[in-house]
């Protein structure tokens, strides 16, 4: 599973940065809109095999071969063109020496720290607000949460195209608010005040994946699909070490405490993304870098 999710990951997000190269944030924040949109359709859908079906979690995890079935036919029956890097001749060596470069870098140690803000708290968000709530399934949480962010990616990633930078920073303070806010949380809270909370969570962190693989995408064109791959599995391998020490902080202070512990690297992120803030504006804005197709763009 893990291997299908990182090949389906590494392909889709450079063919989107090389089909729509002028407009990579937005439609990278388009594509990822169906992240939680299948978030939505997989926790209503688990949530109605078990309220109808009392569904063991085996069936209910069955359900992922029917997108997976439709990805291979799409995979076999389509032509997918070069990627932006191929069709603009940057040598594979070039494509390597981008990873070396202190802003990629940069980017690279944040996006552990934004994909551990987003999916970490994702993974135990059910369990946790079950727990906080418990007159509402926790599921039910999520698939809000999910909403909105599909909305935001969808129909605003207008904003994160435009300002990327200042997208980050925001997102990263209300994600650290929310956290914070639904870490306070006492058992038995109000659910109007529980939804508020999540909202904040929910908005917060709509726009930090996709919007660090948008601006990977857009300052390292010559990085090609490797950085773009290299800052997608970082986030993946971020989560994957993020989740056992989250159980184990759950486990020794609480689901509040924990959520509050995990909002601590949203502080550092809004300082490092100030700091990015500042410096494209001394370089006179943020700016996409772009390549001339055709040409010996690496030399």
């Amino acid at each position: 599973m893990g291997l299908s999710q990182g090949l389906v990951e590494g392909v889709i997000n450079p063919l989107i940065a090389t089909i729509y190269n002028d407009q990579k944030t937005r439609r990278l924040n388009m594509l990822h809109a169906w992240w939680p949109g299948g978030m939505i359709i997989g926790g209503l859908l688990a949530y109605a095999m078990t309220t109808a079906l009392n569904a063991s979690w085996e069936l209910k995890l069955s359900t992922i071969m029917v997108p997976a079935v439709i990805y291979l036919f799409m995979a076999v029956s389509l032509t997918y063109p070069p990627t932006e890097r191929v069709a603009s001749n940057v040598p594979t060596q070039q494509m390597w020496a981008e990873a070396a470069k202190p802003l990629f870098i940069l980017l690279f140690v944040c996006m552990w720290m934004t994909a551990a803000s987003e999916l970490g708290p994702d993974q135990w968000f059910p369990t946790v607000m079950g727990q906080l709530v418990p007159q509402l399934q926790g599921v039910l949480f999520l698939v809000y949460t999910a909403g909105l962010m599909f909305v935001l990616r969808f129909y605003f990633s207008g904003w994160a195209h435009h300002e990327p930078i200042r997208a980050l920073l925001i997102c990263s303070a209300l994600t650290g608010i929310g956290l914070y806010w639904l870490g306070g949380l006492e058992p038995g809270t109000s659910p109007l005040i529980a939804f508020a909370a999540a909202t904040v969570f929910g908005v917060g962190k709509t726009y930090l994946w996709p919007t660090m693989l948008g601006v990977t995408a857009e300052q390292f064109p010559r990085g090609g699909a490797l950085l773009i791959s290299l800052m997608g599995g970082t986030g993946m391998l971020s989560v994957a070490v993020v989740l056992p020490i989250m159980g184990a902080e759950i486990d020794r202070f609480g689901p509040g405490a924990a959520l509050q512990i995990f909002a601590i690297p949203t502080a550092i992120l809004v300082l490092i993304f100030g700091g990015l803030l500042f410096y494209f504006k001394a370089r006179g804005g943020y700016r996409a870098v772009r390549l001339p197709a055709g040409s010996m763009a690496g030399k």
